[in-house]
């Protein structure tokens, strides 16, 4: 299930439970296309934060369609950062 980004990530997975694998949701036009990359990554470890350990799973995405013009230093921003917290196995000091 894709949790758009304007719904806390956290209290979404306490109420999905272990029914469906989650994915989201790093905010296209709060952060992902006005903000830094360290403000992308900062957010993409939040959203790992708070979902990792998802009992059906966790995916890191954006909240919706990423915003046309995004700065592509922004996107690999996001990627970089996905990467490293990731990288199995899961280790949560990677998120912070």
């Amino acid at each position: 299930m894709d949790i758009d980004n304007l719904v806390d990530l956290g209290y979404a997975k306490d109420q999905i439970g272990d029914t469906v694998h989650i994915s989201g949701n790093v905010s296209p036009t709060e952060t992902l296309f006005p903000g830094t990359p360290a403000q992308v990554a900062e957010e993409v470890k939040v959203s790992f934060r708070k979902a990792w350990d998802s009992p059906d799973g966790f995916t890191i995405s954006t909240g919706c369609d990423s915003a046309w013009g995004t700065p592509i230093e922004n996107s690999l921003a996001f990627v970089k950062e996905a990467r490293k917290c990731a990288r199995y196995p899961l280790d949560p000091q990677n998120f912070l």
